[in-house]
């Protein structure tokens, strides 16, 4: 289930983006990843805490013991650039080592009566406008760095 957030009316800010190309996907990055800090934090705050810990194996081999909580203390981002450096795209969910937490916790497993506890979706949902209104902020203050940089005076 993939969710993206297309920001519009940002022709502005779009135009003024456009003067300075080669800092364009540095803007995206940093904007789509500040933008997705507050649904990271929320998901963190939602995410139910276990109570046993467990081993993560790995082909059968146990590799590393994950104490009770492991997965709400490891709610990561991680941001990647297009080739074109046209977008941004972050993705916020557990580390690889609590992958159970966005399958079988969000979802739930029907088939042995566990029900769904959802966490990540309701956090996404739940702070939408946050996201965009930083993806804006970032993408201005970003823009009036570089052009203070480029023109050596402070813009409004």
């Amino acid at each position: 289930m993939t969710d993206a957030i297309r920001i519009e009316g940002t022709r502005e800010l779009i135009r003024k983006l456009r003067e300075y190309p080669d800092k364009t996907g540095s803007v995206l990055r940093s904007a789509t990843r500040d933008g997705m800090k507050p649904v990271q934090e929320s998901a963190a705050r939602r995410v139910p805490r276990g109570t046993k810990g467990h081993w993560y194996t790995s082909k059968g081999i146990a590799v590393q013991y994950l104490p009770p909580g492991y997965a709400k203390a490891h709610i990561l981002r991680a941001t990647f650039l297009s080739r074109d450096k046209q977008s941004a795209t972050t993705i916020v969910g557990p580390h690889k080592y609590a992958w159970y937490a966005s399958k079988f916790v969000e979802f739930g497993i029907p088939s042995r009566q566990y029900s769904a506890q959802p966490w990540l979706v309701p956090a996404f949902e739940a702070n939408q406008q946050a996201a965009i209104d930083q993806v804006g902020k970032t993408i201005g203050k970003r823009i009036r760095a570089i052009a203070r940089k480029h023109a050596g005076q402070k813009l409004k």
